[in-house]
This record gives C-alpha cells, structure tokens and sequence, in this order.
C-alpha cells in the first residue's frame, strides 16, 4: 500500500498497525497483546525489588547534573514500559529515552554487553521521580538523579541535549 501525499503518515500507521493486528487475531483468537503488556510490567514489578541497591539524587551530591522535566521523564518511563530490551556495551553508557531535553540513561559498569528489560528500567526512573523530584525556577517540578543495581548496572535520570 503506498503512502499518499494527503495522507497524514501517523493516520496511516494507526491504520496499518490495527490492520495488522486484525489478522493476527483473525488467525489466532486467544492472542491478547493487552494482556502479554500487562504481564511483562507486572513481572518487570515484580524483580524490582530484589535487584535495586542505593540511589543519589543530584541535589544532595552538589548538583553534578542538571535536573530533566518529570512530566517527559514519565513520557520516557510510558515510552520504555512498551519496548522489550534496552542494550548497553560494557563500561559505557547508553540513552534509552529522551525527549524534549529530558533523558533516562542506562550505565554498564559491567565487562560484558548487557540488556536487561525496559520496563524493568522504567521501574528506576520512576524510583528516581520519586526520590529526587525538586521545584526548579524556570523549570517546575524536575528531577536528577542515579539508582543502582546489584548487577552492576544503573539508570541515570538527567537533562540531556535532545
């Protein structure tokens, strides 16, 4: 099907996307990507708890980052809590989300590449919201700040240029 110049691309790829999903269905009536969304989260919520260490909030370390918007980090958590794996390379940091110069990073201080859930990670940044969330002049309500893992990973919330 070609993309007409009238056409507005995000209506066609709604309409696609729910075409797509009606074959699927039509081929196989128990599939319910609803509840398979539902049950990864629930399950990323579930080993939350088990592998979360301590946690830095910019504020209380001298401020080495600038604080992100919390309304588009929660964008970010929205964004990461329907992608499957997030990546990182050893010993280096990747950005998993950022919009309007807000951004959720990944850090492996490992030695080898990982890729734990998004939504797992999404759970941190909603932690991080949660812990470090300041009033900022000129911002509003922003947030800044580092949860770590047992597994030698963390997620860093911050402004980034994007």
């Amino acid at each position: 099907m070609a993309l007409s110049k009238d056409l507005d691309p995000t209506i066609y790829s709604l309409t696609f996307r729910q075409q797509v999903y009606a074959k699927t269905l039509a081929a196989h009536p128990d599939f319910n990507v609803h509840a398979q969304i539902t049950a990864n989260i629930a399950s990323a919520a579930k080993v939350t708890k088990r592998n979360k260490s301590n946690h830095f909030c910019s504020q209380d370390i001298g401020n080495p980052w600038r604080p992100a918007k919390v309304d588009k980090i929660v964008d970010g958590i929205h964004y990461l809590q329907n992608k499957a794996r997030c990546g990182v390379n050893p010993r280096s940091c990747a950005r998993i989300s950022c919009s309007w110069d807000s951004a959720i990073f990944l850090c492996n201080d490992r030695n080898d590449f990982i890729q734990p859930s998004c939504a797992y990670l999404a759970s941190y940044a909603s932690d991080i919201i949660n812990f470090c969330h300041q009033d900022v002049n000129g911002i509003g309500i922003a947030v800044a700040g580092q949860e770590f893992d047992t597994e030698n990973y963390n997620v860093l919330v911050r402004y980034s240029n994007c």
